[in-house]
């Protein structure tokens, strides 16, 4: 009996058939690998992911290379510039958690005298705040509270200090509120008395004494009154001041309202 060279066709139907079976077993391992990826290998992959970004956004925020290190105030002449950058609050923050907008207004708020305020960041450690003044010339200060005047004394606001600017104690607090405009004080004569005096510190102000400020080391009240010549005052003050300590006297009081007749009290 011969040997059959080629397979019959049941046989071929049987290795179709296994064949099918193979790519099905074939295709359910693959189901099964791919499942298992996806309950194990992707969250894994997710939370890496999660993590690699929290470092670098940690990095960021709080890498002391993003720290602010320098805060540059540009345009600050009346104000202290030391005072605007405490009041910024911004050195040592991270700066990509500042936001510009919050801190330009916060300094709006807190000092009137802005016309503009302008924050700006530097990569990677610098802050800029860039201001525009009021145009001022006094501080009033009654019972420890500031307000800003302009020359012919109109009030511009309120604000937390002096700054630059030459005070005038209401040391009666009479104005202990100003809202508009502060009359009665000789504004004309105080720039005058700054101008022929200018060592002045500061004036007291009171409705009878006019302006007053102080001399020597022992404090000597002078009353310039709220008129007359600045000049005139300021050389009369000269010489009777001269002449007082030499003669080593005990001054209450000089009295200058009155320039053509000049005089001090001796202490009692």
């Amino acid at each position: 009996m011969s040997r059959r060279l080629f397979h019959s066709a049941p046989t071929k139907r049987r290795l179709a058939a296994r064949s099918n079976v193979d790519t099905r077993a074939s295709a359910a391992g693959a189901a099964r690998i791919s499942r298992w990826i996806g309950l194990h290998i992707l969250p894994a992959l997710g939370i890496l992911v999660a993590l690699l970004v929290l470092v670098f956004v940690g990095i960021l925020l709080f890498g002391s290379q993003f720290k602010v290190r320098q805060v540059e105030v540009v345009g600050a002449d009346l104000i202290d510039a030391q005072a605007l950058r405490e009041s910024a609050a911004v050195s040592g923050r991270s700066i990509l958690t500042i936001n510009p907008g919050k801190v330009e207004d916060k300094l709006s708020q807190e000092y009137i005298i802005l016309q503009e305020v302008t924050v700006g960041r530097e990569m990677p450690d610098k802050v800029i705040i860039r201001v525009k003044e009021q145009p001022a010339r006094w501080a009033w200060e009654s019972a420890g509270r500031y307000w800003w005047l302009r020359a012919n004394g109109t009030v511009i606001g309120e604000m937390p200090d002096a700054g630059k600017l030459t005070v005038i104690h209401d040391v009666a607090g009479i104005f202990s509120e100003p809202s508009k405009y502060i009359a009665g004080v000789p504004w004309k004569l105080a720039e005058a008395m700054l101008q022929a005096l200018p060592a002045i510190p500061a004036f007291d102000y009171t409705v009878n004494e006019g302006l007053i400020v102080y001399v020597t080391d022992k404090q000597w009240p002078v009353y310039l009154g709220i008129q007359g010549d600045a000049g005139l005052k300021a050389v009369i003050l000269r010489e009777l001041v001269e002449e007082l300590t030499e003669r080593q006297a005990q001054v209450a009081y000089i009295d200058l309202r009155n320039e053509a007749r000049p005089m001090y009290k001796k202490q009692a």
